[in-house]
């Protein structure tokens, strides 16, 4: 059985046959399930989430219809459905091994490659590509990620770990890997969070590194005239010291040190 989230949601029994689980409600539900990561998921936080903190009075049953529906989905995909979506203490907990879902591979590969970086760049680089090629989206969609929903901390969870992967792709690199390739992910990750400085550290890091010095500097202040004319601040100290060492050409190390590990 296979349960992938990252991007669209799709169900495979071991004979590679597909199986649809009907409703939204549902399917965000699995969603959530696969995304906490075999912990237990109570059930007011999906009640929060799928009704983003106004659910109707019949949402108790709904959620244990929704439940249901999962099991018997599991079930038709060749699991024991009451085994792996178990209840206790007022939570719903699915029991996923990690190559039986493309986010829990994902993360096992996180794991694996940042523990590699420094022994043997050359095998970090190959499992964090293969963990980056597995991220075709988020594991949960953006009508469920309101600003209070607690699915909100999830989600940054796991994009913390998806920004793991790519620092530890750059330390590979950097150690003995090829830098050809990198740039063009980490720009279309830039473009998904054009806020986000420690997508734009890892950015300039690549493009100075693979020797393109002038679109590092441009792209510094690119980001920087973003940043004061939709937010009203400038870059933050770390980024600025990057900055500053491509100016002088100066060696990088000091000035990025390494990111650890997204705990999910």
């Amino acid at each position: 059985m296979r349960i992938d989230v990252l991007g669209m949601l799709r169900v495979r029994g071991d004979d590679g046959a597909e199986h649809r689980l009907s409703g939204e409600k549902a399917r965000g539900m699995l969603r959530l399930l696969v995304a906490a990561g075999g912990q237990p998921v109570p059930i007011q936080t999906i009640s929060d989430v799928l009704w983003d903190g106004r659910p109707p009075r019949s949402c108790l049953p709904n959620i244990q219809t929704y439940a249901s529906r999962i099991r018997a989905l599991l079930a038709r995909a060749g699991c024991p459905g009451d085994q792996r979506l178990d209840y206790a203490s007022g939570a719903y907990r699915l029991r996923l091994l990690p190559h039986e879902s493309d986010l829990l591979c994902f993360a096992d590969l996180a794991r694996r490659g940042r523990t590699a970086v420094t022994h043997d760049p050359s095998l970090a680089a190959r499992v964090l590509h293969e963990a980056a090629a597995l991220w075709q989206g988020p594991p949960l969609p953006a009508d469920l990620l309101s600003a209070t929903s607690p699915a909100y901390g999830i989600a940054r969870r796991w994009e913390e770990l998806r920004l793991c992967v790519y620092t530890g792709l750059v330390d590979a690199t950097c150690a003995g890997a090829h830098l050809s390739g990198l740039v063009g992910e980490l720009q279309q990750l830039a473009a998904q969070h054009p806020h986000r400085e420690s997508v734009q550290l890892l950015l300039l890091r690549v493009l100075y590194l693979s020797g393109d010095v002038a679109l590092a500097l441009a792209t510094y202040h690119q980001f920087r005239c973003a940043l004061r004319d939709e937010m009203g601040v400038e870059p933050g100290a770390r980024l600025r010291r990057i900055y500053e060492a491509i100016l002088r050409e100066e060696p990088l190390d000091a000035a990025a040190p390494h990111r650890a590990m997204a705990n999910v």
